[in-house]
């Protein structure tokens, strides 16, 4: 009965899980909602976003492809604020989330931070900036990671996006992590890891946006390690499609098409996929083509796994 949901048992568990990580003191949300009487005023218009999808960010087109996602944030509170956002018995409320040192990452506690050389200062007002920025966090021996998570540590409302890109000794990059507001940290499934080389250096490429007023910021990348000599089942690896050529839009034209391929050459296990555009970004897919079995008619065929329906670019979504 919609009379039964309280905010104390069945909201705040909500609140907790999918929103307090914005949602809270010193963070990047308007608000925060951590208690009933910061939520409540906003009953109504966290039941509208909600029911719009605009909040938690999850642009995951519910009808097409997979659903099954380990780190979805769908959720609804409908039937609590239709029945007027009843607190509910004090009891029930579990203690409140506590937001330390350590719970600033989500990946848990990190083995090792490495933040950039020193801060940059954005002046009030100019163009925006996107330095490259190498550090040197002393890898002396092979190691893989288990997890991996970028962020501002100062200046979060200057850094609209930051990328980390793992610097080679052979002088070759790849990209390992990136920020954006409502990105998630990259934490492997068990059995599957990331490999960092004896020598690396890492990259930080920062997004700055001046806002009106001078601010210093800075990034940070925070490392979990498998055990020395640990080997995982699965070497993960990071792939960009489509950012090696220019797309053309036509003036006063809607849904311009562009695709781009990856050919797989062995079985592969796909752990995520971020869609990644900019102001005129519309909607996404991922299609396996699966080799020509020979015999099925019509040739080849496509799956569509997954589509991002309403793509926006404030938020960066894996």
């Amino acid at each position: 009965m919609a009379q039964d949901v309280t905010f104390t048992k069945d909201v705040a568990p909500i609140l907790e899980r999918s929103c307090q990580n914005c949602h809270r003191p010193d963070s990047i949300a308007p608000m925060p909602l951590l208690t009933y009487e910061q939520v409540r005023p906003w009953a109504r218009a966290i039941k509208q976003n909600v029911v719009l999808r605009n909040m938690p960010p999850w642009h995951i087109d519910p009808n097409i492809g997979i659903h099954e996602f380990s780190n979805s944030v769908a959720l609804s509170d409908a039937k609590w604020v239709d029945s007027g956002a009843p607190q509910g018995n004090p009891a029930d409320m579990s203690p409140p989330r506590k937001f330390d040192d350590k719970d600033r990452w989500s990946i848990g506690t990190p083995d090792l931070i490495v933040e950039m050389p020193q801060d940059l200062v954005v002046p009030a007002k100019g163009p925006d900036r996107w330095p490259n920025i190498v550090a040197d966090p002393g890898f002396t021996e092979d190691r893989y990671i288990k997890a991996v998570e970028l962020k501002p540590v100062r200046g979060y409302k200057t850094i609209h996006h930051g990328g980390l890109t793992l610097v080679y000794p052979d002088g070759t990059q790849a990209m390992i992590q990136e920020y954006g507001i409502g990105k998630n940290a990259e934490i492997f499934p068990d059995g599957s890891g990331r490999l960092i080389t004896a020598g690396t250096k890492i990259s930080f490429s920062p997004h700055f946006h001046s806002y009106g007023e001078e601010t210093k910021a800075n990034l940070a990348v925070a490392f979990q390690f498998y055990p020395k000599g640990y080997v995982p089942k699965y070497v993960a690896i990071t792939t960009l499609a489509g950012d090696d050529y220019d797309v053309d839009l036509p003036a006063n034209t809607d849904n311009i098409r562009t695709d781009t391929y990856i050919t797989l050459t062995k079985p592969t296990r796909l752990f995520s996929w971020e869609p990644h555009m900019h102001t005129r970004g519309k909607a996404m897919c991922m299609e396996v083509i699966y080799p020509y079995a020979g015999r099925r008619p019509g040739g080849s065929k496509v799956e569509t796994l997954n589509c991002v329906f309403n793509y926006k670019f404030n938020w960066m979504i894996v």
